[in-house]
């Protein structure tokens, strides 16, 4: 299977080997065991990394647990979100909520889109504070267990790349709308 995919995480087994966690753009969760990818300089090279957008040769098996990643290929590894320490972490804190609720084998295409605009505008946000509200209210209301209050509706209803459109200059509200988004994450 070729698919374009976003990785969600990477876990070393072995002494060279890597099991990595990824969602395909047809929003699919898959885990595939890519042998030698520490050792590799051809076929990996360096791009198995959470956050990095690739395309994928994937060898789905229909015994085994695991799939076999065979070949990767870097699309976009969002270099303009490492210019800071604040947008790693968040960007990685992206990655951990969708990861949580990205199941294998199904096919929630709009959760991958989510994932992708997520990162994509994470590198022009100024306030990451709102920039995580508007995001984890996405999230929810696109898993269904959002209950809609009046103060979401400019975060749901702004583009995530428009999100400094958003008004934010009470930063005590800001504030309360960002630990509740924790805190709602957390119990989720």
């Amino acid at each position: 299977m070729r698919a374009n995919a976003i990785i969600l995480k990477k876990i070393k087994t072995g002494e060279a080997a890597l099991v990595i966690h990824m969602l395909t753009d047809e929003g699919r969760r898959v885990a595939a065991f890519a042998r030698g990818a520490l050792k590799s300089k051809k076929r990996f090279a360096g791009i198995l990394e959470p956050t990095h957008f690739i395309s994928a040769e994937i060898k789905i098996s229909d015994t085994e647990k695991l799939s076999v990643l065979q070949e990767a290929q870097l699309i976009d590894d969002f270099i303009k979100i490492r210019s800071s320490y604040d947008h790693i972490q968040l960007g990685l804190r992206i990655i951990e909520c969708v990861g949580k609720v990205a199941i294998e084998d199904d096919h929630n295409k709009k959760l991958f889109v989510l994932l992708k605009n997520s990162l994509d505008g994470l590198s022009q946000a100024k306030n990451l504070e709102v920039y995580f509200i508007q995001f984890a209210l996405k999230l929810f209301h696109q898993q269904g267990i959002l209950d809609r209050k009046d103060w979401m509706q400019p975060f749901l209803m702004t583009p995530l790349e428009l999100s400094e459109s958003i008004p934010s200059d009470n930063f005590e509200e800001i504030t309360s709308y960002h630990e509740w988004c924790q805190q709602e994450l957390r119990s989720y």
